[in-house]
């Protein structure tokens, strides 16, 4: 076999895994939602939907797609369990039939549309999730690795973009920034009469100012630190452990939880994919 078909026979493998992995995470999320009663059926039939200024939403809701299954409970759980079976269709077979991570892909964005709009928030933790999707549309090794290499820096610039948002607008030099931030965030739980030991730990951090904002400043070099991803991939399991660090961080501390994006920690993995541009008779790593 030459180097070129067993670097092909490499990226299939990888493509198996990795279509395992993130449509099984989907439906774990998928599994989290029901239980949480926030799937589109669980949440009643609106009256009023807020689709934003967004160009796209407003394009659904012109076709009438999101009021057609969120005013009507059998549209909503017909188009969810379509969604589900189409989901574990890919998690079985993607790779067999090429239209179905496209049609995946169709029907997360009318789900993701149509709940974002019944509940007036878009929500940002399904980003990756989704833009993950597309990595799968083509059926091309050599596309697959670009695909997987684009979705990568993508995850890269979450981190940067966050940390640079943090920068430019001067929060992280304001000393007072994160305990206001928290007695913002916990003021519902700050309420209560009884503390337990994480809000005692947040009220600890609210009276003492210069410990929170350390923890602001620390959060900002890490996001910083996914910087060095864009130029090599030799600190990839440094940045897989602060990848989970400011996600649990974020759930602890701030009581966010941005679960669903935790399946793009596979990109910092050492899969073949990520190490070659091209198929070629001399298939050369990526320079790192």
């Amino acid at each position: 076999m030459t180097e070129s078909a067993s670097w092909i026979e490499t990226i299939k493998r990888d493509r198996r895994w990795l279509s395992r992995c993130y449509y099984g995470w989907v439906i774990f999320v998928m599994l989290i939602e029901y239980s949480g009663r926030r799937l589109i059926h669980q949440l009643g039939e609106p009256v009023l939907f807020s689709p934003a200024v967004d160009n796209t939403y407003w394009l659904l809701h012109l076709m009438g797609i999101p009021q057609f299954i969120a005013s009507n409970n059998t549209a909503a759980i017909t188009f969810e369990v379509i969604f589900l079976l189409t989901t574990a269709s890919c998690f079985l077979a993607e790779e067999r039939f090429r239209m179905l991570p496209v049609l995946f892909t169709l029907e997360f964005l009318i789900y993701l549309v149509t709940k974002n709009s019944i509940v007036a928030h878009q929500e940002h933790g399904v980003d990756a999730l989704f833009l993950m999707s597309f990595v799968f549309w083509t059926g091309k090794e050599t596309r697959f690795s670009l695909l997987l290499q684009a979705f990568r820096y993508y995850v890269h610039f979450i981190f940067i973009s966050a940390a640079c948002w943090k920068l430019f607008r001067g929060s992280a030099f304001l000393p007072q920034q994160m305990s206001e931030i928290l007695k913002s965030q916990h003021l519902a739980e700050l309420s209560e009469p009884v503390a337990g030991t994480r809000l005692q730990l947040i009220i600890w951090l609210i009276n003492h100012p210069s410990i929170s904002h350390g923890l602001l400043i620390a959060a900002v070099f890490m996001q910083l630190s996914f910087l060095t991803g864009f130029f090599t991939k030799k600190f990839d399991r440094w940045l897989l452990l602060f990848f989970f660090l400011f996600y649990l961080g974020d759930w602890f501390v701030m009581g966010l939880s941005f679960y669903q994006s935790w399946v793009a920690a596979l990109v910092f993995l050492p899969w073949s994919s990520l190490q070659f541009t091209s198929v070629t008779h001399s298939a050369k790593p990526l320079v790192t």
